[in-house]
């Protein structure tokens, strides 16, 4: 065998070790971890909300202020039922289909930590029918934190090639998968005062 189609070899081989299973993924979580993965329209940073230093890196990697808030990204409102005041209605309002991504702005409790609410009242929690953010965040028992993976005012990214030269050597993993069609920002409803902030 060549050296060329050695290296090519060994770089195939690299490649396939580097994908990981969602149980390995779950384990850099829990251990602190920050991962890139695709969304709706975009890759986003994700890391366990719960870990004040992982939201801590999402921030500085993005170089965002602390004060925005951060998004929250999964299956069910259950994972966040201690971080939320919310009614039967609103419940079922977060449970509705919607034609397109919805992030509802839910009252925060007292529990609710401040490095994912900033300066506001509520949590912002975006419900996801995507099967891996499905399989993490049951594993994980909690959202995933979700902001685009760009520097804060930059343009977003939806390709892999992109999103692994760009920010590559910041993360501990970089789900690969395509990211979805949505060409617009999600809506954003604020369940306080039931208007949309963002149609």
């Amino acid at each position: 065998m060549c050296c060329f189609a050695s290296s090519c070899a060994k770089k195939e081989k690299k490649e396939k070790e580097e994908i990981k299973t969602i149980q390995e993924i779950h384990q850099i979580l829990l251990d602190g971890g920050i991962i890139i993965y695709p969304t709706e329209s975009v890759f986003g940073l994700g890391c366990d909300p719960r870990i004040k230093t992982s939201v801590s890196k999402i921030l500085k990697i993005k170089e965002r202020p602390i004060g925005m808030g951060l998004i929250l990204l999964g299956a069910t409102l259950e994972h966040i039922k201690n971080w939320i005041v919310v009614d039967k209605d609103q419940i079922e309002q977060v449970n509705k289909s919607t034609t397109r991504p919805t992030t509802f702005l839910i009252p925060a409790s007292k529990q609710a930590p401040k490095w994912l609410t900033g300066k506001h009242a509520s949590i912002a929690f975006r419900k996801s029918k995507d099967p891996f953010i499905k399989g993490i965040t049951d594993l994980l028992k909690a959202p995933l934190v979700s902001t685009s993976a760009n520097f804060h005012g930059d343009p977003t990214i939806n390709e892999y090639k992109i999103i692994r030269e760009k920010m590559g050597d910041m993360v501990d993993y970089i789900v690969e998968g395509p990211c979805g069609e949505q060409d617009q920002p999600s809506t954003i409803v604020d369940l306080i005062s039931g208007k949309n902030i963002r149609p």
